[in-house]
């Protein structure tokens, strides 16, 4: 009798914690969203096919729901992103809470909509898979340059492939964000060094239109005004632009034009179905 009924009060007990802290979860998303009635039961029910299809449980699909009501996200929002943040989640072998506020503050910082999610994160996973990082540090560093490249009118894809060519060169997560940030910010809003060496070498990073023209083409005109300098001369002006705490990372981004821009933006510009493709393969086994 032992055999049978103590086993069964421990799976008994087992489900009724994980039904209590599913509902616990479920009154935190009622309270951060404001979500009632009909509204509350569409996401305990997302919550609830989510445990019971994939490799988490409720009470994480629970968690992920109150990052995305903080982040302001409305019941269909959050409903149409459960699903691809939680396959991110597993694809990336991260917790689920922590993926959702990831997902939601980088696409705040952006300036990414609901019906960019399923781009960005295939953007997230491939960089991931083609370059020395991984999304939670490529999430770290979207937060710290995401506002710059916003205000740039640079796009995921471009920044993404410009972290990736840090991540390549052991520069990750907010130190590559804060680098890349202090680097576009000299080449698009110079001043001291930074202006005198774009003056010098008569350095634009803005069209006739006063667009930006992009950092790739920023930094190729850098290569170019620079190239049949000696090695001297290059430094003292990669240092004027970057300043001293990040001329490494300005080197590394100048190293990579040509091939390495080349072959990683190739690869992100085929990033879709990228998510799907990794989340399978990491799920693709018996725990999973």
């Amino acid at each position: 009798t032992k055999k049978v009924t103590l086993p069964l009060t421990g799976v008994g007990a087992a489900a009724s914690k994980l039904g209590i802290e599913f509902e616990k979860g479920m009154s935190e998303v009622a309270a951060v969203s404001g979500a009632t009635g009909e509204e509350l039961e569409q996401l305990e029910k997302a919550a609830r096919e989510a445990g019971a299809t994939t490799d988490k449980s409720a009470r994480d699909a629970a968690d992920a729901l109150q990052y995305m009501a903080l982040a302001g996200w409305d019941v269909e929002d959050s409903q149409k992103a459960l699903m691809p943040v939680l396959k991110l989640s597993s694809a990336a072998n991260m917790d689920l809470g922590r993926t959702s506020d990831l997902v939601t503050d980088t696409m705040s910082v952006l300036g990414l909509e609901i019906d960019d999610l399923d781009d960005y994160l295939n953007i997230l996973a491939q960089t991931s898979r083609n370059s020395n990082t991984d999304v939670d540090q490529l999430g770290e560093a979207f937060l710290a340059v995401g506002g710059r490249l916003n205000v740039l009118g640079v796009d995921a894809e471009e920044g993404a492939v410009a972290l990736g060519i840090l991540a390549d060169n052991g520069k990750k997560g907010s130190e590559a964000g804060k680098g890349l940030n202090a680097i576009l910010t000299n080449l698009t809003a110079p001043t001291g060094q930074a202006k005198k060496a774009l003056d010098e070498l008569n350095i634009s990073a803005f069209d006739s239109s006063g667009n930006f023209i992009g950092l790739e083409e920023t930094l190729q005109l850098v290569q170019d005004k620079t190239a049949d300098m000696t090695q001297e001369q290059q430094n003292m002006y990669y240092s004027m632009i970057a300043g001293k705490e990040h001329t490494d990372k300005f080197t590394a981004l100048m190293g990579g034009l040509g091939g390495g821009f080349d072959e990683l933006r190739e690869d992100i510009n085929g990033a879709d179905g990228a998510l799907d493709e990794m989340y399978d393969t990491a799920t693709n086994n018996t725990m999973g």
